[in-house]
């Protein structure tokens, strides 16, 4: 989403019988799924960005040359190469084919001394180191270089034209072209910053965050750490005024974000732990903000002895096997063929105060969790942290915590299954229950 998909289609959906060998993932499977209710709470979070990144459009300072016929022409780079660099960088672009400059009007393209396809407008033009290019394409930055435009070639000016061309005329196309900037792969990122061809602009480097820019009636972003183990926490500057607030779409609330105005637009406080996200959007809101759960205060570690449980999805909510655990560890190793839910039960003793927050330092994958009998919410990816302020009490208080894993484990284990998840039986899988400390911060 963070890259501009607004429209999915769950893959391989099957009717048939579980298990249907030729059709994973199995999103019900008649109801042996144990993570089938969360997989609805991935997708409201999903239609809600949808909706959000729909009906606009999108802002991106790039368009990045699909050059697909350099690949048969000669030398060439892959797009990804570029594509990589831009994206490390915090410099967004679309990718476009040569098709454009051959044929403007299926694209809704215009051409003529400009960069606009479907009501977008690009700034700068790259083009992936190729032997050779299109007469279209030459054609187009020799003329757009002439009216302003950014037109950057990337380590090198193609030799010649690969289509409908004569002599005379790739010379004096390639000619034309000459004047463009040829920029080396490496420092393409400070080439663009330095002209100012850019849109955001972090206080730390940090090559996993990504973002998306939208414009409806004021400008929305998207930003999103794809780390799996750093935390991303800087300032973020954005081209856009006004007054911003935080969209939370897992939980589906708004949130204050720490800001102060520059001269061109807004500097952002974000902080984003790894698989997080969060949107920002410009213009006022009369909806009540609510903070962010800090895993910060005095801190009361839930250890000892657990209550844990199983069920398989289709025995839910009757739970057998129970077992009294004194460590948080892979469950896996004690079952290591069971997919459904596990539960966790403990009680502590604790003292209300103004807030509260439950925090689990690894989960797999998915849970929901209870506090003296009330729900307090499901998570499905990290951070696993509750905000459970409302549900304390003075004096004992009951945990509750049930853990849902996939269907792969009861899969691979089931007889005559030689292929696994379809890629063979080498695959690494996940641990299975809460992993590592649980601890309740109190304020």
């Amino acid at each position: 989403m963070s890259r501009g998909i607004n429209e999915y289609v769950p893959h391989a959906f099957t009717p048939k019988d579980f298990p249907d060998p030729d059709c994973p993932p199995h999103f019900y499977a008649h109801g042996y799924n144990p993570q089938y209710r969360h997989f609805g709470y991935l997708v409201r979070y999903m239609n809600r960005l949808c909706h959000i990144f729909n009906g606009g459009t999108h802002i991106a300072p790039v368009a990045l040359l699909y050059h697909g016929e350099a690949e048969w022409s000669g030398k060439y780079m892959f797009l990804q190469e570029p594509a990589r660099v831009l994206t490390e960088n915090q410099i967004d672009f679309d990718i476009i084919p040569a098709d454009v400059f051959e044929r403007p009007e299926e694209f809704n393209a215009n051409i003529d001394g400009r960069l606009e396809v479907n009501g977008e407008s690009y700034r700068a033009f790259v083009v992936p180191c190729a032997g050779y290019v299109t007469k279209a394409t030459a054609e187009f930055a020799a003329k757009a270089r002439s009216k302003g435009i950014e037109i950057i070639f990337i380590n090198a000016l193609p030799d010649g034209i690969c289509d409908k061309c004569n002599d005379e005329e790739e010379k004096r196309l390639i000619e034309c072209i000459g004047s463009c900037a040829v920029v080396q792969l490496k420092e393409l990122a400070a080439y663009l910053r330095g002209r100012g061809i850019c849109d955001v602009e972090s206080s730390v480097p940090f090559r996993r965050l990504r973002y998306f820019r939208y414009r409806h009636d004021n400008d929305v972003y998207m930003f999103s750490n794809e780390d799996v183990g750093a935390t991303y926490e800087g300032d973020i500057t954005v081209p856009t005024e006004g007054v911003p607030v935080a969209y939370d779409a897992l939980e589906n609330v708004l949130r204050p974000v720490s800001y102060c105005k520059t001269d061109s637009g807004t500097k952002l406080h974000i902080k984003l732990e790894p698989y997080q996200s969060v949107v920002i959007s410009f213009g006022d809101t009369d909806k009540a903000l609510v903070d962010v759960p800090q895993a910060s205060g005095n801190t009361t570690e839930i250890n000892g002895k657990w209550k844990l449980s199983f069920a398989r999805a289709k025995e839910y909510p009757t739970f057998h096997d129970d077992l009294i655990i004194t460590e948080l560890k892979n469950i896996g190793r004690i079952k290591p063929d069971f997919s459904g839910f596990m539960r966790y039960e403990k009680s502590v003793e604790l003292k209300k105060g103004r807030s509260a927050v439950l925090a689990v330092d690894d989960i797999y994958d998915c849970a929901e969790l209870w506090v003296n009998g009330r729900y307090a919410g499901m998570k499905i990816c990290p951070p696993y942290r509750w905000d459970i302020g409302e549900y304390v009490e003075n004096g004992k208080n009951t945990f509750r915590i049930e853990v849902a894993n996939t269907l792969y484990r009861e899969v691979a284990a089931m007889p005559g299954n030689k292929r696994g998840p379809r890629f063979g039986n080498a695959v690494a899988v996940d641990p299975v229950g809460i992993i590592g400390k649980v601890r309740v911060y109190i304020k």
